[in-house]
């Protein structure tokens, strides 16, 4: 038995698409989810946008389209390209799977939905298959998802893994979650966007800047996020605009006051080489190939252990057969943006010499990627059970990002004692 809810709408004003995209943007930053600013490119010299953003509001939970036709209608992921060509009916159910979520996921969706419908989508209708909506009763909600936990234990045994246990949640004190959850997404999707800079206080030491305390450095995290979400933004609207990509990103950087930058001026006739993009697994595991580069072999042998179980994940799983090249969405996303947080993470935390990274940094970036690992863990299942991997693959998924988590976890409490010792 599948569990779903599905919403349709549109947005009140079409002006108001970034102003929607901005909150959505915040609210996934306060609840530690995923959002994903995203433009199309229009096709056949037709000036079709479809514009919005993709959200992973929590593990288990198929990717969100919040994308918008030209008209301001909401599109489904699978409509996508049919939005860019021309009109689509209004009457498009956006549907997103929910049965291998936590309880609290499926009734957050439906909160955001609820708070969507009163700032942006004042039209918005939602169907909701766990008959919560209807009902407000967890018990009831938690009986239909049931089966959705037998489900989990026999696609635990098939990648020999200890079974699901379903238990009894404590319906109390997730009701309370969810009220104050719900509160929260009504209060980030009606304030201004504006935020304060974030200042390090000054503890009167030399380096407070360096270190800080952690509400510091997840502040400073949340306001970089912010930025680079409003620069991609930016980006691929100016794309719409110029066939230079360099034009293209000057203008970004323009429009979002990043100016007087230096000016690099390319020779004339001067051809820059193609970048090969394409990796060969064999060629980077061959030692003999490494002969002959001292430098690659170098800094591929000084390269942190963690760091080298990572990056070999994340290209094998960029590498793997994908369900639909054209159209983004269902678990697999989840999943791949979820090891590639983990890879990013790591390269912030491993890359340099541990006394060169400030404690605070350093506890950002370990709390990205177990956020990551928890995106991609509790994708696995899904992706087994809808049969886009294979079951050797989820397996040799499963066990290294369980394995990278549970030293990740050590780290982050290890480093949270040093920069509280620090701030002491």
């Amino acid at each position: 038995m599948g569990l779903a809810i599905s919403f349709r709408g549109k947005i009140r004003n079409l002006r108001h698409i970034e102003t929607f995209e901005d909150r959505i943007v915040e609210l996934a930053l306060e609840i530690n989810g995923f959002a994903r600013v995203w433009r199309s490119a229009p096709k056949n010299n037709v000036e079709r946008v479809v514009r919005g953003v993709m959200l992973d509001l929590a593990p288990g939970l198929e990717t969100v389209s919040l994308l918008l036709s030209p008209e301001g209608a909401l599109v489904p992921l699978g409509l996508v390209s049919d939005a860019e060509s021309g009109p689509v009916a209004e009457d498009q159910w956006v549907s997103v799977q929910t049965q291998f979520g936590a309880l609290e996921a499926h009734v957050m969706l439906l909160e955001l939905l609820d708070a969507m419908s009163k700032t942006f989508f004042p039209s918005l209708e939602m169907k909701d298959e766990g008959q919560y909506l209807k009902t407000r009763d967890l018990e009831s909600l938690h009986l239909r998802m049931l089966s959705t936990e037998a489900t989990l234990a026999s696609l635990a045994k098939r990648l020999e893994r200890s079974p699901v246990t379903p238990t009894k949640p404590d319906f109390k004190t997730i009701q309370k979650q969810i009220t104050d959850a719900s509160a929260r997404v009504l209060r980030i999707l009606k304030r201004p966007p504006e935020h304060p800079p974030v200042i390090f206080k000054d503890d009167g030491s030399d380096d407070y800047q360096r270190h800080g305390t952690e509400a510091e450095w997840d502040a400073f995290y949340k306001e970089n996020e912010r930025k680079q979400h409003g620069l991609t933004r930016a980006f691929e609207e100016q794309s719409l605009k110029h066939d230079n990509p360099r034009a293209s990103f000057e203008e970004a950087l323009r429009s979002e006051g990043i100016v007087d930058l230096p000016q690099v001026d390319d020779k004339e006739g001067e051809s820059r080489p193609d970048f090969e993009w394409e990796i060969d697994d064999d060629k980077l595991d061959d030692e003999a190939e490494l002969k002959d580069d001292p430098d690659v072999r170098s800094q591929r042998e000084d390269r942190h252990p963690l760091l080298k179980r990572v990056s070999k994940l994340t290209m094998k799983i960029l590498k793997l057969p994908r369900h639909d090249q054209q159209v983004p969405g269902g678990f697999l996303d989840p999943l791949v943006r979820g090891i590639l947080e983990m890879s990013g993470g790591m390269a912030q935390v491993y890359s340099g010499q541990d006394n060169d990274t400030p404690f605070g940094l350093k506890l950002v970036q370990l709390k990205r990627v177990l956020r990551g690992a928890s995106f991609a863990r509790a994708s696995i299942f899904p992706v087994l059970h809808s049969g886009i991997l294979s079951k050797t693959d989820c397996r040799h998924i499963l066990d290294e990002v369980t394995a990278i988590e549970e030293v990740i976890q050590k780290e982050l409490h290890k480093t949270r004692r040093k920069l509280q010792k620090k701030n002491n």
